[in-house]
């Protein structure tokens, strides 16, 4: 166990500073004195324990297909396996029959199970080889997550040991001791310290990596955004890291929801009323009762707790709960989880949230850990992990996040119901307000680009390799990380693939989308220069996400990222483009595929495996990539070329329809229009 460490922190300068984007909410003194200077901290352990630490930290995974998340769960249900093996069933549970509940747990007189560990788990089979030759695409289609249909079927493959079973029992018999449990939250939050991708064992808790998202620019947003608007939030900022004065990297400095903070922001010292939803799956109903943890652990009575939920349950509209609850508050912390596509909080997964009940005052509804929100790994709830194994159904899903609508967005849920989707006119209002106030690129592009230049040269620090060819804080060495062209890029409107292999948005561009998309929806009067669709942005080509499934390899889908072109074209496109016209080039191929940088694929190799505006697609199994099947049955040349009476080169490929007209579908190559051939159809 590592003890305890020693640790000063440093201001890099004492003087307070003020920052204009939040205005003038008080916030806590050391969030105030860094908004313009980043913070030191310098921790001493023994150099043993210190040595200690990197060998533990460094495992790690990432599972976004079927391989990976076998071997993930494998881990998970052998952790729980033995849980199950070691817990004291009739100490806990005291009364019941667990010889006729749970036979499967083989649980003795002293109330401990006798199984074998390595017994259940060769009964339950979770090897690549025992999973990964079943047919998983029918139910991916009513689960929507593939790691959720892996799961489901590890749990429940083994009738004699049926872990589902197990744990719904278990679930029902902790749901009906509610009452008698303490809900005690056995970890402390003040207690947990991370590096870039492990923790360590300290008395604060400040310092966060953000090692999903390139920018260590989302989490400081979304504080700033909830200050500026003066709702009840944690403040973040900056700064570096040393152990033993060794320099481990740049971070995040962010303030964190418990007793301390409710007695600085309300004045309520020890407060009874502070729960945390940190499970998934809390919104706010009966399981919240004993899903959400009292952060004061002397609180064993949850009376107040309990009502609130039960009067959320029972309500119909808002007015039933208003004298209660703080509505406004709720609402408008869901218009930004909206607007920032934030997935991990109440909307998707219904967890990282706190309600805290001040003194003769409503509950209030309190968000934390914002790593994942600007469009950041969505890709992770709407697809799940199917990236690899199933290409073809990716082109199944909507992924235009930045478009959808609320009801898209959000899981339905009985407080989201009679709070919003019954009756959506104070929603609106409130949405329209925080577009106004805060979320719009006016607002935001300006914030992004001040903290961009203060942060960029330890960004830089950060990228660079020490003596021992490590990059700084780096402990874990299995996940990845990102460059500094990729947190410059993300920063902007460059969409990357994360180190999740997922998807980030770029910061710029999400907001820009997400603005359109609301101003239009609610008829807003919004900024001409950012509605405009010819306002000019420009993206990093040779790191922009390339996307997911066949289509997206080949670019013929829709691709956000590309900016609008800087030549124009005539309406009824009778002029040449300004650049002098090219010779049209005679190609031959013998497969559309070949057109788009695949290639044709065998003669005896003709299973269709996916089909597109591009013909069919057969995979090669050897060279394990996508091939085309579909001939190619027409010469771009002059006299098959239908632009080029017009003045245009026909497109070399088949590429993004731009504009349709009475002539045919329009492209842009090379920053000219060009005319897309008619096989593209």
């Amino acid at each position: 166990m590592l003890k305890k460490f020693i640790l000063l922190l440093i201001i890099v300068c004492g003087v307070s500073s003020y920052t204009t984007f939040i205005n003038n909410k008080q916030r806590p003194e050391l969030f105030e004195l860094t908004d313009n200077e980043v913070a030191v901290f310098r921790v001493t352990i023994p150099q043993n324990e210190f040595s200690q630490l990197k060998q533990r930290v460094n495992t790690g995974h990432v599972f976004n297909n079927r391989i990976s998340i076998i071997d993930d769960l494998f881990r998970q249900v052998k952790g729980f396996v033995q849980f199950l093996s070691q817990f004291p069933y009739s100490e806990v549970y005291p009364g019941y029959n667990f010889t006729e509940i749970l036979p499967e747990l083989k649980i003795n007189e002293e109330g401990f199970s006798t199984i074998s560990v390595d017994e259940v788990m060769e009964k339950l089979n979770i090897t690549r080889k025992g999973l990964s030759n079943i047919d998983l695409s029918n139910e991916y289609k009513s689960y929507g997550n593939y790691y959720f249909v892996i799961k489901d079927i590890v749990y429940k493959r083994n009738s004699e040991f049926n872990l589902t079973r197990i744990t719904e029992t278990l679930n029902k018999l902790s749901s009906n001791d509610k009452n008698k449990r303490s809900n005690i939250d056995t970890t402390s939050d003040d207690e947990i310290f991370k590096t870039k991708n492990g923790t360590l064992v300290v008395e604060l808790n400040k310092l966060r990596p953000d090692a999903r998202e390139a920018t260590f620019l989302r989490s400081k947003l979304v504080c700033d955004i909830q200050n500026r608007l003066g709702i009840p939030s944690i403040s973040a900022n900056y700064a570096t890291l040393y152990i033993n004065d060794e320099y481990m990297g740049f971070y995040v400095l962010m303030d964190t929801f418990k007793l301390s903070w409710i007695e600085y922001e309300y004045g309520d010292k020890d407060t009874r009323f502070l729960y945390q939803c940190k499970e998934t799956g809390n919104y706010l109903t009966e399981t919240s009762s004993y899903n959400c943890i009292n952060k004061n652990e002397e609180v064993l009575d949850h009376t107040e707790w309990n009502e609130l939920l039960t009067s959320i349950k029972n309500a119909e509209t808002a007015s039933d709960i208003e004298e209660i609850f703080d509505v406004d508050l709720f609402v408008t912390q869901i218009a930004l989880e909206y607007l920032l596509g934030s997935w991990d909080h109440f909307l998707n997964y219904g967890h990282n949230y706190y309600l805290y009940k001040p003194v003769n005052d409503k509950w209030k509804y309190l968000t934390y850990d914002f790593d994942g929100e600007f469009g950041q790994d969505i890709e992770m709830v709407y697809v799940g992990a199917i990236i690899d194994d199933v290409p073809e159904i990716m082109d199944t899903v909507n992924m235009d996040y930045p478009n959808y609508s609320f009801e898209q967005w959000t899981k339905k849920n009985h407080l989201i119901e009679i709070l919003i989707l019954n009756d959506k006119s104070r929603f609106n209002e409130i949405l329209k307000n925080v577009v106004n106030e805060v979320f719009n690129p006016s607002i935001l592009y300006p914030r992004i680009d001040e903290l961009k230049t203060f942060i960029k040269p330890f960004v830089k620090l950060d990228k660079i390799k020490n003596d021992d060819g490590k990059y700084p804080g780096r402990l874990n060495e299995i996940i990845g990380d990102y460059t500094f062209d990729q947190w410059d890029a993300n920063s902007e409107f460059t969409n990357i693939e994360t180190t999740s292999l997922y998807r980030a948005y770029g910061l710029k561009y999400w907001i820009l989308e997400k603005y359109r998309y609301v101003c239009k929806l609610l008829d807003m009067e919004c900024d001409s220069k950012y509605i405009n669709e010819n306002f000019q942005y420009s993206v990093n080509e040779e790191l922009s996400f390339s996307g997911f499934g066949v289509s997206s390899k080949k670019n013929t889908d829709n691709n956000t990222d590309d900016p609008i072109p800087t030549s124009t074209k005539s309406s009824d496109h009778t002029e040449v483009d300004s650049k002098t016209k090219e010779t049209p080039k005679t190609i031959t191929y013998k497969c559309i595929a070949e057109t788009l940088g695949y290639h044709c694929c065998s003669s005896d190799n003709t299973t269709v495996y996916a089909h597109d505006s591009n013909g069919d697609w057969g995979f090669d199994f050897e060279k394990k990539e996508w091939c085309g099947i579909t001939p190619y049955s027409e010469q771009l040349n002059e006299n098959s070329c239908w632009s080029e009476i017009l003045g245009y080169l026909c497109c070399s490929e088949c590429i993004k329809v731009v504009e349709v007209d009475s002539n045919g579908k329009w492209g842009i190559e090379n920053n000219h229009w060009c005319g897309i051939p008619t096989f593209c159809d």
